[in-house]
């Protein structure tokens, strides 16, 4: 069963594991929080909110995640993804940017965001309501 983690080492444990197919998830680079599970999956420059579950074959990275499932075989590259949210099995984000271009919104960098989110640009300086900087 897909929920079945008799077999699955969290990271709430020392190790990311599924004993039951031999597999191996790892997770390189990447903050990743407790009670994620990371099943024969790969996850790289990364972070993966609390209870997030990467199943086996998924590929992810350059990747927030705040919260939901990857499931298996998912592809995600350089992708914002929001709170409950589940990518289904074999789907594939930021792979090619035209068809995502239908879906998310597209950041100039290639980022994938999803509708509705706001993404602060790398450098930009956020000013607090009412102050004023002066040159």
């Amino acid at each position: 069963a897909d929920t079945d983690l008799s077999g699955a080492i969290t990271t709430g444990q020392n190790g990311i594991a599924d004993k039951q197919d031999n597999r191996v998830g790892v997770a390189l680079e990447s903050l990743i929080a407790n009670g994620c599970i990371i099943s024969g999956s790969h996850v790289q420059r990364s972070i993966l909110s609390p209870r997030v579950r990467v199943h086996s074959y998924a590929q992810v990275y350059d990747k927030f995640n705040g919260g939901g499932g990857i499931h298996r075989g998912a592809r995600i590259k350089r992708a914002i993804i929001d709170k409950n949210v589940v990518i289904p099995e074999g789907y594939e984000i930021g792979y090619d940017l035209e068809a995502d271009r239908k879906k998310f919104v597209i950041t100039p960098n290639g980022v994938v965001v999803p509708k509705g989110m706001v993404v602060v640009p790398k450098g930009m300086v956020v000013v607090p309501k009412g102050m004023v900087l002066e040159h």
